[in-house]
């Protein structure tokens, strides 16, 4: 029910249906994605927060067999106003960038996910080209956790919309803002005008312990690559350089975890 009033439930066998075509190509298809401002959300878990975030769900589709078991599920969907289809095996394999499909897949409409806006007693995290998407996915999740207003991913970046980062966030993209494509200029341009300290994730002689420091306002940290760290250009343009204290073992930390540690650290108290 949708205010008070029956709403059709549309029941797709096809997989050549053209929502199940569209979903199917969002799902593996980056510049679909941007062009459409759409992205493709997988499992009732995912679903299930996106609503309760207010994210704009264009199309619900639950598995044939699914149906009973996510009768509220598909309730809420029709509440929220997205189109729910009930859709077959065939079809619902298109639907899942995984080998089994979790019987629930939603279309939604990336613009109503939160804007990046920087404030001056902001925390961000900017990832210079991180391209695991598992990595982009974490780093995403703990900015929910560690209460940071952000996270910027430059050119060259994994799209925070393809399947694998969506589900790595497990629905921390619906409450951080995020943003990408931005030039590296102008990223430092925003940041410097709202006096927002930025600081390069980096192990070099200039660099000083990460837990030293102290900053009273907003921070930025720059993460590079997970092969080829900061850019040199990156560095240069940031006031400081930082670096996570560790054993003589290891050479570097994992870029995820390295984002993590320099969260908690800076985290909102």
């Amino acid at each position: 029910m949708r205010g008070g009033f029956s709403v059709a439930v549309f029941h797709i066998d096809s997989p050549e249906n053209r929502f199940v075509k569209q979903a199917s190509l969002l799902l593996n298809d980056r510049k679909a994605r941007g062009e459409t401002g759409l992205a493709v959300i997988e499992n009732e878990v995912m679903l299930r927060e996106a609503l309760s975030a207010g994210v704009k769900v264009k199309q619900a589709f639950f598995g044939a067999e699914s149906e009973k078991k996510f009768s509220e599920l598909i309730g809420l969907s029709e509440d929220a106003g997205a189109d729910v289809f009930i859709t077959g095996d065939r079809a619902m394999r298109r639907l899942t960038a995984l080998e089994t499909s979790r019987g629930v897949s939603a279309v939604i409409d990336t613009a109503s996910l939160p804007k990046l806006k920087i404030g001056a007693e902001g925390k961000y995290i900017v990832c210079e080209k991180i391209s695991d998407p598992g990595n982009a996915g974490t780093i995403l999740r703990t900015a929910d956790a560690m209460g940071f207003n952000g996270v910027i991913f430059t050119p060259g970046s994994v799209d925070p919309y393809s399947p694998k980062t969506v589900r790595a966030t497990m629905g921390s993209l619906f409450r951080v803002p995020t943003a990408c494509g931005q030039d590296l200029g102008e990223i430092f341009a925003e940041l410097s005008k709202n006096g927002i300290r930025t600081i390069a994730a980096v192990l070099d002689e200039n660099a000083v312990p990460a837990d030293e420091i102290k900053v009273s306002g907003g921070v930025a940290v720059f993460i590079g690559n997970e092969a080829a760290g900061l850019t040199p250009q990156t560095v240069d343009m940031c006031d400081l350089r930082a670096y996570v204290p560790m054993t003589d073992g290891p050479e570097s930390l994992n870029a995820a975890v390295a984002a993590a540690i320099f969260m908690w650290i800076f985290r909102k108290k």
